[in-house]
């Protein structure tokens, strides 16, 4: 996937995938291929690693290089030793969810608050990126056990998709800016503890991988099927596939 993607920004002449994008919308979409944004979602990573050892140098490639062809990782895990440290210096964007180790927390999180908070409350954790954020993460369902969770998450996505053929809102043309040095890819989790604002994870060329990490019970795979939801409902030029 990385090798064509390079090999389509060679034939464009263009250095990377905003750039690809900005040229395509520029040129005349239908005349050029499409380049969607890809998300590659793997929970349990240490389970992963174990399984598919043999493919942890393509997995590499892809870390190091996928900023720059589009292409970004969310990896789950459920203590600092399942991911090797070539790949934890890649993921500066991390959501850290109860630890049971207050070594996890130090590696993952810079600081042991992690290991301290309530096992009461799943979902509970902070967002680092550019500044360190406590958060609540929750599935928009609620279900008695996590078969029931899928099946009202599937009925979910299917509503809104459903709403979302049905009415042809017209909006006010956006107006047209000059492009940026980069745009990200925001997939809205939750809201800040204190502010109330949404929490939102920035996959972009400057933090293009994210890190979850959190013990048994802490929240990750529902973490994972919110940033799916995200995704299912996001919209943009280059609309991401997962």
């Amino acid at each position: 996937m990385i090798e064509e993607r390079k090999q389509i920004c060679m034939n464009y002449q263009v250095d990377d995938f905003l750039a690809y994008q900005r040229y395509r919308q520029s040129n005349g979409a239908p005349a050029l291929p499409e380049l969607p944004a890809v998300v590659l979602v793997i929970d349990r990573f240490s389970e992963f690693r174990q399984a598919h050892e043999k493919d942890m140098e393509i997995l590499l490639a892809i870390a190091r290089q996928g900023r720059t062809y589009g292409v970004y990782l969310v990896v789950t895990l459920d203590r600092s030793g399942g991911l090797p440290m070539q790949f934890t210096s890649l993921m500066e964007l991390r959501i850290i969810l109860r630890l049971v180790e207050t070594t996890d927390s130090l590696i993952l999180l810079g600081k042991n608050d992690a290991a301290n908070l309530d096992p009461a409350q799943p979902g509970r954790g902070y967002k680092r990126g550019k500044t360190l954020q406590e958060v609540q993460i929750a599935l928009p369902v609620v279900g008695e056990d996590e078969d029931e969770q899928n099946q009202q998450l599937d009925q979910l996505i299917t509503a809104v998709a459903k709403e979302a053929e049905a009415y042809h809102v017209q909006h006010a043309p956006a107006i047209r800016l000059l492009p940026g040095p980069s745009a990200a890819l925001h997939l809205h989790l939750g809201i800040e503890e204190l502010s109330l604002l949404p929490i939102a994870l920035e996959l972009s060329p400057e933090t293009p991988h994210v890190l979850v990490a959190g013990g048994p019970g802490s929240g990750r795979t529902n973490l994972l099927h919110i940033c799916l939801f995200a995704l299912a409902n996001h919209q943009s030029s280059w609309s991401p596939s997962v």
